[in-house]
């Protein structure tokens, strides 16, 4: 896959020659089978109001507790934004 990678001109020339994602795709991988799975929709934001505090909950979770505690010793809280 990396040769093949290395070999490829850049993406936005490639995209900018009008090279579809699946033509893209099938010089990544070469000679390599692959199956394509049904496409999904990729959405950004807004975020659901209901939904942001929870994943918000989540991503605060990956933090240890000792970075919760010296960001809390800094700032004296933890402040989070959604920024899409």
């Amino acid at each position: 896959l990396e040769d093949n990678i290395r070999g490829m001109p850049p993406l936005s020339a490639m995209l900018a020659a009008g090279e579809s994602q699946e033509a893209i795709a099938a010089k990544i991988v070469g000679e390599m089978s692959c199956t394509r799975v049904a496409p999904q929709v990729v959405r950004y934001g807004p975020c659901k109001t209901e939904d942001l505090r929870a994943r918000m909950v989540s991503t605060l979770k990956l933090l240890s507790v000792t970075e919760v505690r010296g960001i809390l010793e800094e700032q004296g809280q933890v402040e989070m934004e959604c920024e899409f």
